[in-house]
């Protein structure tokens, strides 16, 4: 989601002002054919310039109303790595034009810029860039392979204390509504041209909850289970696969054998819960349903865990991330759609194809 709005620049009459800028060099530019990122260059770049490059472009532009993203490498580091992948880019229907709000360094908006002259600018949200919250993607692509492109969107938020984070990757369209998907990150794994949806599950705990006194530590590191990381590949439909051979081989050291029985123990009847995490995420891209899954892991995690009875040994049956591992479980039964074909409208996820009896897993 967009990030909360400052004062002032978020206000109705600077985003009517913003809107009718950008309508006018749209509407001049475009009735020459000529509308590109290059319409918006002389007004500013998001990224912060160098010195030099400030002097270069003349007089400030402080007077002229907030500034927009341009087309050419972003230059400096004001705002962070993140802030060099925000830039305009040309989609076959319009522009998508990232405008830096004035008296916020790194604070931008969303613009949707259509070609046809006939319809609205649109604002597509406020974002920012610095250490909790950044931008881990910002392409095209046509997601749902019907000529147009679509913006893939990807934002990254991170707990103050450390405990886990959050990645959206979502596709917005240029009339402003927006497809979310399911994973962490899309890239071209394979190097096929089309980018593949990567899942990362992770899971960490409060690392104080086995630690007494009164006088607690506030920045006690959480404990972290690791993480396993799949990759679905794409097709050219735009659909993605665990099935196929390039999705196995991608997978082929994650998963390898064994994965049934579901989890493994240690001589006291301990759950490795790392092992467990793997088992279940793999058994997944070996096409096990979700529920069945779920019921595995029901029975082995039986028993919540409790402190401090299992802080230093934990009984039989206890699965001290067993939250994480039904979020896993829970994220996973949204992909079903995905594999299918991806979903064409918001809030439509389509019909997904019946998942296979894989047998019955030992628990």
């Amino acid at each position: 989601m967009p990030d909360a709005a400052g004062a002032g620049a978020g206000t109705p009459d600077a985003l009517v002002e913003t809107a009718a800028r950008l309508t006018r060099l749209r509407d001049k530019q475009g009735a020459t054919g000529n509308l590109g990122c290059a319409v918006f260059q002389d007004l500013a770049r998001f990224e912060a310039q160098r010195e030099d490059a400030r002097d270069d472009a003349g007089p400030s532009r402080d007077d002229a109303g907030p500034s927009i993203g341009d087309a050419a490498p972003a230059v400096g580091d004001d705002c962070g790595s993140s802030a060099t992948l925000v830039r305009c880019l040309e989609g076959r229907s319009g522009l998508f034009v990232p405008v830096r709000e004035p008296g916020y360094p790194c604070a931008w908006r969303l613009w949707l810029v259509p070609r046809a002259t006939t319809a609205k600018v649109v604002e597509a949200g406020r974002h920012e860039e610095f250490d909790l919250s950044f931008t881990t993607a910002f392409s095209l692509d046509d997601v749902e392979r019907d000529g147009e492109q679509e913006l893939l969107l990807g934002r990254r938020s991170e707990h103050p204390e450390g405990m886990g984070g959050h990645t959206e990757l979502r596709f917005v369209r240029m009339n402003g509504e927006t497809i979310s998907t399911p994973f962490d990150e899309m890239r071209d794994v394979d190097r096929d041209g089309l980018v593949d949806g990567i899942l990362l599950f992770e899971a960490k705990h409060d690392g104080a909850r086995c630690h007494e006194g009164a006088e607690l530590d506030p920045w006690i590191p959480p404990v972290d289970l690791g993480a396993v990381a799949l990759v679905a590949h794409r097709l050219p439909d735009g659909s993605f696969t665990f099935s196929d051979d390039v999705a196995a081989r991608l997978r082929q050291d994650t998963c390898r054998p064994p994965l049934d029985p579901l989890s493994a123990v240690d001589s006291l009847g301990v759950i490795q819960e790392a092992e467990l995490a793997r088992r279940l995420v793999c058994s997944f891209a070996d096409d096990v349903p979700v529920t069945q899954l779920e019921r595995a892991l029901a029975t082995r995690c039986s028993v919540a865990f409790r402190a401090p009875d299992d802080c230093k040994a934990r009984r039989p049956g206890v699965c001290a991330f067993r939250e994480g591992l039904e979020e896993a479980l829970r994220r996973l039964s949204q992909l079903p759609p995905w594999l299918a074909r991806p979903p064409r409208a918001p809030g439509d996820a389509g019909a997904g194809p019946p998942a296979p009896d894989a047998g019955a897993l030992r628990p």
